[in-house]
């Protein structure tokens, strides 16, 4: 039988063989992980469920974590509602589709558009999935089930309508943060 040490020279109150002492860690870390999981669904979130992130690709966020909902003035005054016609297109591409000036815009919100044509990257239902035809889409590069493109902004909420499109979003860009 092994002993061991923890944080201290002391010999342990308990002597533990070490498959037993793993199996210990391992259920305690579950147990502390399923209740901090629970403890964040309270209130009005316990009803909308956890919230699931996108897996790794283009722009995508850190997969496994978990944060507090953002606090979203709910009463914009320059920005119209999202309709429920394009449920699976970001709000920003949403607002830059019904904006009286997109070039300016885009501008102000990081968004690559030019002439009619915003780079946005599409999640396809599948790796394998083609692009729905008929939206003058220029691919530029595919990466497991998402593919970056150009397309026409006047074809982003009837694309974003099709089966084989799971969401349509805006590619995330590199920043440099703190001194250059």
């Amino acid at each position: 039988m092994l002993t061991f040490y923890y944080f201290s020279n002391r010999p342990p109150l308990i002597r533990l063989r070490p498959a037993l002492t793993l199996g210990l860690v391992l259920v305690l870390t579950s147990l502390a992980l399923g209740c901090a999981s629970a403890s964040n669904l309270t209130g009005r979130d316990a009803a909308a469920g956890p919230t699931t992130l996108p897996s790794g690709g283009f722009g995508a966020p850190n997969v496994g974590t978990t944060s507090p909902p953002p606090q979203v003035d709910e009463q914009a005054p320059d920005l119209p509602p999202k309709p429920a016609a394009c449920p699976k297109l970001e709000s920003v591409l949403h607002q830059l589709s019904v904006a009286s000036d997109p070039a300016s815009f885009a501008q102000q919100h990081g968004v690559n558009y030019e002439a009619g044509l915003v780079r946005v990257v599409i999640d396809l239902h599948t790796p394998t999935a083609a692009l729905p035809a008929g939206y003058q889409l220029k691919e530029e590069r595919r990466l497991g089930r998402q593919v970056r493109v150009l397309a026409p902004l006047s074809s982003l909420c009837p694309l974003s309508e099709q089966a084989a499109v799971d969401f349509i979003h805006v590619p995330l860009t590199p920043g440099v943060f703190g001194p250059g």
